[in-house]
């Protein structure tokens, strides 16, 4: 999963600092901070308020599944999908315990080796094995992993994953902005922490785009707090998060204040067990949020605005070989040119998502040889199915496959990938020919 910075700042209310400066990341210190968390206490007795809740949602009952890795290698994720980082490489065999399946066909899993490791796997026939197919939909999912900065406390923002698979809650990780068009609820997962226990979470909700006299001086519409894990916006989490309905008229619960369409900065402080100082908390996550819902407007006043557009995932390209199983730049005797090519949008493989890779290779600025390749294991020389065909250059009488000759000294490598959408992305390597 991916770490989301804080949302731009409305210089009609607070900025967020800390130790003097302003902070785009979710986590902030205690340092800087005490002034704006000194008013939380008064928020929260908005929060107090008693508010009528929907039905939480249900969750089906939790189920266990065996799997076998297929692939020669498999990429263990952070969360559901390709835009996670990558916790550990995983070998063909590996046996994993399989913790949920999502709607979109990703294993949330655990490995059966020492030491565990937990993440999420692509869940097709084609990269695992497992002794059931069928698994129980996760009724939350991991979409926002706070970095590890030393703030104190580590987890995710999750969400429902069928409102996120209907296209309702959509994640854009390169503007870090969470977008809710029709209900909405999020929980703080805490994996791990440094504050000596989470004892309770406040929940605060600040409008970036508008700010009235009506709101208290930070501009806050909305402030719970949660004292039991499973930690949700709006109540509930044993085990099921209270979904609040974006629909006309809605307003934030316990509060006299609609809810409008916009940008919103969610903040969620922790405090550590026996810390009821409510002007002081021990860690704290800014996560921008986005409501765009087609039953409400934006605040008075204004025109609306638009949720930042999600943009493709840029396309990916890696040099595996210049020499068998070696991508050394001083290259002897022969030449491999073989490169990885995937656009993540599709899948994590190579191939995935490309539609072919142009391997060109200059030598003083002239080129030498050229060749396209349309199938994964793209190599200069063809082959690749699997081991790419290696040009030797005694064998070929220090000739290139055109006639050219073979200058000892540096050469230029370049691959151009064509992916299957019309986007393309360029990439070149030195190499010194001995």
């Amino acid at each position: 999963m991916q770490p989301v910075t804080a949302a731009p700042h409305n210089p009609a209310h607070m900025e967020r600092e800390c130790d003097g400066h302003i902070h785009r990341d979710i986590h902030c210190d205690r340092s800087g901070r005490r002034l704006m968390l000194l008013v939380w206490a008064a928020a929260l007795l908005l929060g107090a308020l008693l508010w009528g809740a929907p039905a939480a949602l249900a969750a089906p009952p939790a189920q266990t599944t065996t799997c076998t890795v297929r692939k020669a290698t498999l990429n263990l994720r952070s969360g559901p999908g390709t835009n996670y980082t990558i916790v550990t490489s995983l070998t063909q065999g590996t046996k994993l315990t399989q913790l949920s399946r999502t709607a979109s066909g990703w294993l949330n899993v655990e490995t059966q080796t020492t030491p565990k490791r937990t993440g999420y796997v692509n869940g097709a026939a084609t990269y695992v094995t497992c002794t059931t197919t069928t698994a129980p939909v996760a009724r939350t999912r991991r979409v926002i992993a706070p970095p590890g900065d030393g703030a104190g406390v580590e987890g995710f923002i999750s969400v429902d994953p069928a409102e996120l698979d209907a296209g309702y809650i959509r994640f854009d990780d390169d503007e870090n902005n969470l977008v809710f068009e029709r209900n909405m609820w999020l929980r703080a997962e805490v994996d791990d922490d440094e504050i000596g226990g989470v004892d309770h979470v406040v929940f605060s909700v600040t409008p970036n785009d508008y700010f009235d006299e009506s709101l208290n001086e930070f501009g806050q519409v909305y402030s719970r707090r949660e004292n039991t894990d499973g930690y949700c916006i709006f109540g509930g989490g044993e085990p099921n998060c209270t979904s609040l309905r974006l629909n006309e008229g809605v307003s934030w619960p316990g509060t006299d204040h609609p809810i409008y369409n916009g940008s919103y900065q969610l903040s969620v402080a922790f405090y550590a067990e026996g810390n009821e100082d409510f002007g002081n908390a021990d860690a704290v996550w800014f996560v921008n949020l986005f409501i765009d819902s087609p039953e409400l407007e934006g605040p008075p006043g204004s025109e609306g605005s638009s949720p930042p557009e999600v943009q493709p995932s840029e396309l990916q390209v890696e040099l595996r070989e210049t020499m068998p199983g070696s991508v050394e730049s001083n290259v002897f005797d022969e030449l491999n040119f073989r490169v990885a090519a995937w656009d993540p949008a599709v899948g994590d493989d190579d191939g995935d998502g490309i539609d072919g890779v142009l391997l060109e290779i200059f030598s003083a600025g002239e080129l030498v040889h050229a060749r396209t390749e349309g199938t994964a294991g793209f190599c200069a020389f063809g082959g690749g199915e699997p081991d790419c065909t290696t040009w030797n250059f005694p064998d070929n009488g220090w000739s290139w496959p055109d006639g050219a000759s073979v200058d000892g000294g540096e050469s230029l490598l370049r691959a151009t990938v064509f992916a299957d959408d019309g986007r393309s992305i360029e990439a070149t390597w030195t190499i010194f020919i001995q």
